[in-house]
Formats: structure tokens, sequence, C-alpha cells
């Protein structure tokens, strides 16, 4: 935080600083599109793109504190603190809703089935393509900071722990596989869940049968047993 930009080639760490150019110093999202370019957002100085080895302005101050970053063959779509900034076509627009009454900032945002799904702070929507209608989904949740799909299913990181729905029941509640709260999770490629809490790191493995939970401490490794929000 106010640290800059860190990168690591596989042997050394090198720290990119600069106060006006980084927005203070505070990068709030990093991306990479398919063409290997690499995306961040930062806390007040908009967007920079890094490519050959240089870093490039591409917004002075549109898409700043982002949350999410899409990358579309038409350009990018970020959510952000302040709404959704949308910079497809080649043009610049910022859209408020649905959070323009809500006065609600935007934790997260995926694409599925060429619609989109945002996760705020006084619940989740879903948008059409043009990002401008919405409809409430999962009404049973009162805050959606996170929302990881995996073949069929949704995962949700909300403030009542962590559930998981169906892609076709977005109108239905969804199932409670964790009832305590979260900073954050990660679903590895053997199925298993890892969440990281403000007591530990946990990980789920879930069967037909039941749900076990492994806890890691300490005594496992780790130096420190609170976890910072979406670190993973």
């Amino acid at each position: 935080w106010g640290g800059g930009l860190i990168k690591f080639d596989g042997v050394h760490f090198s720290q990119f600083r600069d106060f006006d150019f980084f927005g203070n110093n505070i990068i709030t999202a990093i991306a990479e599109d398919s063409s290997g370019i690499i995306w961040f957002s930062t806390f007040r100085g908009g967007v920079l793109k890094y490519q050959n080895g240089y870093f490039e302005k591409y917004s002075a101050d549109a898409g700043s504190r982002a949350s999410t970053m899409i990358f579309e063959s038409e350009g990018l779509i970020l959510s952000t603190f302040e709404g959704i900034v949308d910079f497809r076509y080649g043009k610049t627009r910022k859209i408020n809703a649905p959070i323009d009454s809500l006065k609600r900032r935007i934790h997260c945002m995926i694409k599925m089935n060429g619609n989109f799904i945002i996760g705020t702070d006084n619940g989740a929507y879903l948008g059409d393509t043009s990002l401008t209608k919405w409809d409430t989904i999962f009404s049973s949740i009162n805050s959606l900071f996170d929302v990881k799909r995996v073949n069929d299913q949704l995962w949700l990181h909300t403030d009542s722990g962590l559930f998981v729905s169906n892609v076709n029941q977005l109108n239905q509640s969804p199932q409670c596989v964790y009832s305590k709260k979260l900073k954050g999770f990660e679903i590895d490629n053997t199925g298993n869940i890892w969440i990281g809490t403000g007591s530990g790191l946990k990980m789920l493995s879930l069967t037909e049968k039941d749900t076990s939970i492994t806890d890691f401490g300490s005594k496992n490794g780790q130096r420190g047993v609170e976890f910072s929000k979406k670190a993973f």
C-alpha cells in the first residue's frame, strides 16, 4: 500500500515508484490480457499498461480504484468503487447504474453467458451486455465481495460467509458452505477451496456426503494468521 509496483523476474525483485504517474503509488488491480499486456488500475492516476518493458498511461483519471478488469475484443471494462468504466469501441463511458441511487461501491464483476454479474455492498446484480439494464439476483445476499465461476457453479464471498449456486439458478437462494466471515478465497485445480480469514488459512474439501475443514497456522509455516482482503 503506497509502495508502487513490484516486479519479480524469477530471480530478482524490482520496484517501480512514481507518486504522480502511479497515482500515489497505490495499485488497486492488476490483470494481463490475451496478448500479454499487463494492465494496472491506480488509486488516483487512472489506468496504466505495461508492454515491451515500458509503462504507458492509458487513462488519466477514468478507471481509478478498480476492483476487477474484464478484457473483450472491443476493449476494456472495469468495475470500480465509483461504478463501471467501459472503454469499449474506442470510447470512455462511466456507468453508475445500478448503484446510482444506492451509492454503493462495486467489489467484483464477472462476465457470464454474455451478461455481467456485479457484487456491491447492497447485493448482487445481473446486467446485459450494454451495461444499462440491471436486475437483482440472489436476493438473500446483503453484500457480495467476490464471485468465481467453476464449471456450472458460482462461488460467492458474502458478508455472511461462502455460498455456492448453480449458474442457472440466479433467482434462488444459494447454498451456504462456510458460515463464518472470510477475507478471500480461491479454488484449486483439485476442487479444494482455500479460505483466508482473520484467524488463519483454512481448506475446505467437499464431497457428496460431507464437508471437511483443515486449518493451517504457525505449525504449517505461516508467520501470521490474519489475511488481507482477496489475498490470493
